[in-house]
């Protein structure tokens, strides 16, 4: 899994996470994670909401060097409460967890909660 980018609009902003197929067989994916845990970089973590504003087709199985599937990060952008800054984002799966850390320049802000969406094909 790694992060990316960001897509924008009517208020939301979008943190793709890409799911690439690296097997030689078909892999089946869950509906959605069994949780998303965000880190602010003053140390606090805060929980996914099930559910994206953002459109998605599901998606239940990653061919072999087929398409990737996308799990978006939700986060609002005009919300009127003090911006967070986020260290890292780790996804839960029933495999095991995976954490993503942001990189130097990469800008990811938790202001208004976040939310997450089923795996699927973004749009």
């Amino acid at each position: 899994m790694t992060l990316a980018g960001q897509e924008g609009a009517g208020g939301h902003l979008a943190h793709l996470v890409r799911v690439t197929p690296t097997g030689e067989t078909p892999c089946r994916l869950p509906r959605s994670p069994d949780a998303v845990t965000v880190t602010t970089t003053a140390g606090g973590d805060v929980r996914a909401e099930a559910g994206s504003s953002f459109p998605m087709v599901r998606l239940d199985t990653l061919a072999p060097g087929g398409a990737p599937a996308t799990l978006v990060v939700e986060t609002d952008t005009s919300c009127r409460h003090p911006r967070r800054p986020i260290r890292s984002i780790e996804i839960s799966l029933a495999d095991g967890d995976v954490a993503l850390h942001l990189r130097r320049g990469q800008r990811f802000d938790l202001g208004c909660g976040v939310r997450s969406s089923d795996f699927g094909v973004w749009q």
